[in-house]
């Protein structure tokens, strides 16, 4: 966990030059030029704009997921055996799908990044794929213990890492 703070603490350094540079053109007296420069600053400004939007998005998603497990998790060791019963393997199976959800969102990130050179840190959100789709696959066994709960902790703080260093680039 403290090994991604760091990450995201120095790809927001990273975005913030990058987006200070970003449709930099060389310096010309000519409107074009100037007209050049304004459209690339607002399509990288959209760029950003979605970046933090699809962030929300998973952040409330995983959010969802996250207190979806917690209640199963409770149910389920409320149980005599403590063990899932068909009711609970389902729900466990629907908060996988929430899952896939989210990795989709994760994957429209990415996409923007990869649309948008200068934003940074897609390394962070290849992790949060692998550590979406570690939980998914919990899920998907109706593994709702701890070990799935604290990924999912770590997912939600991860998310609301980048989005502070989001807002403040």
């Amino acid at each position: 966990m403290w090994a991604r703070v760091m990450l995201v603490s120095f790809f927001a350094s990273a975005f913030a030059i990058s987006a200070l540079t970003a449709g930099e053109i060389p310096q010309s007296k000519s409107d074009d030029a100037e007209k050049a420069r304004q459209l690339a600053e607002e399509k990288h400004e959209r760029a950003f704009v979605a970046l933090i939007a699809s962030c929300q998005r998973m952040l409330d998603l995983q959010s969802q997921i996250h207190s979806g497990t917690q209640k199963l998790h409770e149910i389920i060791e409320g149980h005599p055996d403590k063990t899932p019963h068909p009711e609970d393997e389902r729900a466990a199976l629907k908060l996988s799908a929430s899952v896939k959800e989210c990795v989709k969102e994760v994957d429209k990130a990415l996409d923007i990044m990869a649309k948008e050179s200068a934003l940074a840190f897609p390394e962070l959100f290849e992790e949060l794929r692998k550590d979406m789709n570690r939980v998914q696959r919990c899920l998907e066994m109706s593994d709702v213990g701890a070990e799935t709960l604290a990924l999912e902790r770590d997912i939600i703080d991860t998310i609301n890492e980048m989005l502070k260093a989001l807002k403040k680039g």
